[in-house]
């Protein structure tokens, strides 16, 4: 009987067995569906992101930076993969590198800084990430960052550069329906995900921070609503967002000339270490034997632009390197002034080539400060002549040819000082100039929380007290007193 009733319950348990294996298998396969099928909306998940990231974000000096409070940053709209690297069909180092080939040509100089001068959006990504006051965990947070990448697929919705389209995997949808996205549909796909976020649903983007500041932008990016709803780092001043949110201008990244010290290449030879700036000042002031160099193309709409360099080369009145198209190195560092000439609009790359290649840029009109970041005192970095006025530019360019030795190079070396803060591209941990954006964005919107700051150390044309002038307008007060302490 013992042996009969064993194997009964033998035989029983074998034939739930197969059943018991069918249940736990089955809700494992829907359970690794459903992960599957996970859409990168879900704003709740944290991505990992490079381990020596993590590393350097959780050693670094809070005290460093402006910023005081936390930011979360939606790295789903980045696609990044398990190591934190990887943004849709490449990773973002890999951008950079391929914007320097079209079709596997080595692009001129001129093309590169013409393609590499709104990348200010990957820089600020590249940036944020590494960021002591950034979190993962979004309830945490009183700013947002929107890192999508607007100003490259900008270039391809204007130039339509097939061969260097974005594509990124498209996590919303299974296995049968995937496909990848390109293009404008990640702009679609990325707007649909902030409406969705509780986030972004709290404040309506209020509390949120995009970079598009591609000259063409503007043309396009009123159509998604929640992205028109984010406060913008946009293109000189052309608003891409709603009048109630911030914009506050961008500048270009610059493109750098090397530096031409003579024989010490701007080392110290014994010590094997960077001179410092006043020495370095000096070593560069000189290798510059001419007065002006200006590199831009010449076309006949551009009137101020022909104007300068007409003046400028007008009976040799002046010791004038270049005026027109051409390579722009080593011509800028040679010279020791570099006229920020407007062309299409005020601003240009050119004013941080410049300011970059360790040359004193001139502003030629007074619009082109009102197209810059209005914390940065650009008048204590450069000479201005008026680029509409003969008389008042010869005039006023005649003195700063003559300028003594010691003046100019008061003015140089405050130049080198200011490098790094202008730099997009600069090898700081964090980018001083995109903590500055980010500060001046939690002074405004959260005074209560984010504590003044009145100057930065070793940046002497940071005017951080202009950030107040802007959080006083009412045209970006909070809506209610919620918003600053929710």
């Amino acid at each position: 009987r013992k042996v009969r009733n064993r194997n009964t319950t033998y035989r029983k348990e074998r034939e739930c067995f197969p059943l018991f294996r069918l249940g736990v298998c089955g809700t494992l396969y829907v359970l690794l569906i459903r992960w599957w099928q996970q859409d990168s909306e879900n704003i709740h998940t944290s991505f990992q992101i490079i381990p020596s990231l993590l590393e350097e974000t959780s050693t670094h000096n809070q005290s460093a930076v402006l910023l005081d409070i936390r930011f979360y940053v939606y790295e789903n709209l980045l696609m990044l993969d398990a190591n934190g690297t990887k943004v849709g069909n490449r990773t973002i180092d890999d951008w950079m590198r391929y914007r320097s080939t079209v079709q596997g040509r080595q692009l001129t100089d001129f093309d590169q800084r013409m393609l590499m001068k709104h990348t200010d959006d990957y820089w600020c990504v590249h940036s944020i990430l590494q960021h002591p006051m950034r979190t993962f965990d979004p309830e945490e947070a009183k700013l947002f960052y929107v890192p999508t990448l607007i100003n490259e697929i900008t270039d391809q919705y204007v130039y339509q550069l097939a061969d260097r389209k974005i594509s990124f995997p498209n996590k919303a949808t299974n296995l049968k329906k995937a496909h990848v996205m390109f293009d404008m549909e990640i702009i679609e796909w990325a707007n649909g995900v902030l409406g969705r976020s509780p986030w972004f649903q709290r404040h309506q983007g209020r509390d949120h921070v995009l970079v598009a500041s591609h000259w063409r932008t503007h043309k396009f990016l009123y159509q998604y609503r929640n992205f028109y709803n984010c406060n913008v780092i946009g293109f000189e001043r052309r608003p891409v967002n709603s009048r109630s949110r911030i914009f506050l201008a961008s500048t270009y990244v610059g493109h750098s000339c090397p530096r031409v010290c003579g024989n010490r290449n701007c080392k110290n030879q014994t010590e094997g270490e960077a001179i410092g700036t006043t020495a370095l000042a000096r070593a560069i002031f000189r290798q510059k034997k001419h007065n002006f160099s200006v590199v831009a193309t010449m076309k006949p709409k551009y009137t101020i632009r022909n104007n300068v360099c007409n003046w400028l080369k007008e009976k040799n009145k002046f010791s004038t390197l270049s005026c027109g198209i051409g390579p722009m190195c080593p011509v800028i560092a040679q010279a020791k002034f570099g006229p920020h000439v407007p062309g299409d609009t005020p601003g240009a790359n050119r004013l941080i080539d410049i300011i970059l290649s360790a040359t004193v840029p001139i502003f030629v009109t007074e619009k082109q400060f009102g197209v810059l970041p209005p914390f940065v005192d650009w008048q204590h970095l450069s000479f201005f002549a008026n680029g509409t006025d003969r008389a008042k530019f010869e005039q006023q360019i005649q003195l700063i040819s003559q300028i003594d030795d010691n003046s100019y190079l008061t003015k140089l070396q405050l130049i080198l000082e200011h490098q790094e803060l202008l730099d997009w591209a600069s090898n700081r941990s964090h980018n001083v100039l995109m903590d500055t954006y980010m500060y001046a964005f939690a002074r405004i919107l959260f005074p209560d929380l984010q504590r003044q700051v009145r100057s930065y150390p070793h940046y002497s044309a940071l005017r951080l007290e202009r950030i107040e002038a802007l959080r006083k307008n009412n045209h970006y007060a909070p809506s209610s007193n919620s918003f600053i302490h929710n």
